[in-house]
């Protein structure tokens, strides 16, 4: 929770208040919601299914696109949902390997 927080408060924030990386926003996108959907998957949800865990990551998404919308400073862009989308949907095929190499468990 305290993760989509954070990534809610940078996605709200003046581009100019940001750090400056040499990192594509889409690439931005894919990697946040793929460090998401890893902490949905190892973290207590009442469900396990992927379904849900993927629909309830898009909704934030979309959330996130709606608020950037009322900014003055920010762009509401449905490419950044599909970055969003792309970043869940591969971590499903590594979640198996990742449980494997996961020291964790």
């Amino acid at each position: 929770m305290l993760t989509m927080l954070g990534i809610f408060f940078l996605t709200l924030m003046k581009p100019s208040n940001l750090p400056q990386i040499q990192v594509s926003d889409k690439i931005a996108h894919l990697i946040a919601f793929f460090v998401l959907i890893f902490l949905a998957d190892y973290s207590y949800t009442p469900s396990s299914n992927k379904i849900a865990k993927t629909l309830w990551l898009l909704m934030f998404g979309l959330l996130i696109e709606i608020a950037q919308y009322y900014t003055s400073w920010r762009s509401a862009e449905w490419q950044d949902l599909l970055a969003d989308l792309i970043g869940i949907l591969l971590y499903w095929p590594l979640s198996g390997l990742i449980q494997k190499l996961a020291f964790w468990r």
